[in-house]
């Protein structure tokens, strides 16, 4: 682990920064979206004095990078719902979000993290979540991992270390 890396992380309280931040960022958008209303399930299923070690605005970037995906997963689905569930397994925090749109083609999962990769087109640049992986990795010691079939949706997980 890098130490000024560890000099620039600060202690994330997970109940006060990571969902006020997420909230307060993210929730415009969901009600702003284009396409109608999208419902965002947020479940704490860990104690509100769990601490994680990081950079808040790093974490919010990445959080919010997988919510806009999941917001773009969505065409045509009348009930369009993102699930973010927070939990504690073991020493780790997990921080998963879940869509339930279309999914990502076997074509570019084999890619994701590996290169930047876009499947929007002219409309994305394949940093995004090629940057959120890096980030977890140097900045938290942790880990991001998917599941996802096409035509049913994604999950993102995030895995840090507990402080």
């Amino acid at each position: 682990f890098n130490k000024d890396l560890e000099k620039e992380q600060e202690k994330l309280d997970l109940a006060l920064d990571v969902l006020d931040c997420m909230i307060s960022e993210e929730g415009q958008k969901l009600i702003a979206d284009g396409s109608g209303v999208i419902s965002l399930n947020i479940d704490v299923q860990t104690d509100s004095n769990t601490s994680i070690k990081g950079n808040i605005n790093s974490f919010v970037q990445v959080v919010n990078n997988l919510i806009s995906n999941a917001i773009q997963a969505y065409t045509d689905q009348p009930n369009k719902v993102i699930d973010f569930v927070i939990k504690k397994v073991d020493n780790d925090i997990q921080f998963i979000i879940q869509d339930y749109g279309s999914g990502i083609p076997e074509s570019v999962q084999e890619k994701l993290f590996k290169e930047m990769i876009t499947t929007k087109g002219k409309n994305g640049t394949g940093l995004g979540l090629f940057m959120s992986f890096s980030n977890i990795r140097a900045h938290f010691n942790g880990n991001m991992t998917f599941e996802s079939k096409e035509g049913k949706g994604t999950k993102f997980i995030i895995t840090i270390p507990v402080m």
